[in-house]
């Protein structure tokens, strides 16, 4: 019975999901995957990165991420080939929409910690 309340349900939804989708304007359908990027970040970048940054905006491609001081920026900008694919691969487009990362610093992080330190 669980299974036909699913479908059910499911049923209901996915055109819901399309109609909502369908009425927001065009430039915020387009830029749906990048903030995916946004939200998923930490799941993308693994824990160690994620305590030491955070994905702040997406703009025309460029993912925005903050990051706990001059040491990690360095080592996350010797990653970016990878964060860049990690990342892509979190937002469910088919083709990278994320084509750029920007580091910003914000000691506020706590950017103390070296990259492999607890």
């Amino acid at each position: 019975m669980g299974g036909v309340a699913e479908r059910w349900r499911h049923a209901k939804l996915e055109p819901l999901a399309g109609a909502l989708l369908a009425g927001l304007p065009e430039g915020i359908r387009r830029n749906l995957p990048g903030w995916r990027g946004v939200l998923g970040w930490a799941e993308a970048v693994g824990p160690e990165i994620a305590r030491r940054s955070r994905a702040i905006s997406y703009h025309d491609g460029r993912l925005t991420v903050e990051v706990a001081g001059s040491v990690w920026m360095h080592h996350l900008a010797a990653l970016k080939p990878r964060l860049l694919a990690d990342v892509n691969r979190v937002t469910g487009a088919r083709a990278a929409v994320i084509r750029d990362i920007v580091f910003v610093m914000d000691p506020a992080l706590g950017g103390r910690g070296r990259p492999g330190d607890a």
